[in-house]
């Protein structure tokens, strides 16, 4: 797996085109697909577009892959690939190809669902994004309807119980504490067993 200083990026360029080049070679011309992921959800994404790009009438290739550096998921383990490029490496796949940039941030909860529709509406659109004609059906953003999500802060996370129950419930949920990852409110409550709670004055 490679890191994307300069000459790497100058490599990753040219091994993309040579790669899309040899496939040309034994049929029409494919676009070139670079793929971005890193949890193993996205590894199910990547899958079924080399699945997809490994028929002989399909539209693209995937040309290389861009995921998170090797790390240590276990104290005193050697790093590890993320799971798409272990997943691509087990495909396969170049490991020149692969590139680790120095980080790469993820999302928890609901990802398992998202990419798997997202990956389906994927195959489903590229062909139109590859030959132009998904500009005909694009439409502009209402921005009447857009909402602003702020910058969550720490000082937001502070529980007072004359709010509504259902706002205290939110609270539990969308602002952990360091190092837990209570899902519902009694996991939150298990969470504070035997720690003191402040009283505001």
């Amino acid at each position: 797996m490679a890191r994307c200083s300069p000459p790497l990026r100058r490599h990753f360029f040219c091994s993309a085109a040579k790669s899309a080049s040899n496939t040309a070679a034994g049929g029409p011309k494919r676009k070139i697909i670079v793929f971005f992921g890193s949890p193993q959800v996205a590894a199910s994404v990547l899958d079924t577009l080399l699945a997809a790009s490994s028929s002989p009438d399909s539209a693209f290739q995937v040309a290389a892959v861009v995921t998170q550096p090797p790390a240590t998921k276990n104290r005193g383990r050697k790093p590890l690939p993320s799971a798409v490029a272990q997943h691509a490496l087990d495909r396969g796949f170049p490991g020149d190809l692969i590139f680790t940039p120095e980080r790469a941030g993820e999302a928890p909860e609901l990802l398992a669902i998202l990419f798997n529709i997202g990956s389906k509406l994927l195959l489903d659109e590229l062909p139109s994004v590859l030959d132009g004609s998904a500009k005909q059906k694009a439409k502009p953003q209402d921005d009447s309807k857009a909402t602003l999500a702020p910058k969550m802060y720490s000082d937001e996370s502070w529980l007072t119980f004359d709010e509504e129950a259902k706002l205290l419930h939110n609270k539990v949920l969308e602002l952990q504490l360091p190092g837990r990852k209570a899902t519902t409110a009694r996991g939150f409550w298990n969470g504070l067993r035997g720690r003191r709670l402040l009283k505001s004055p």
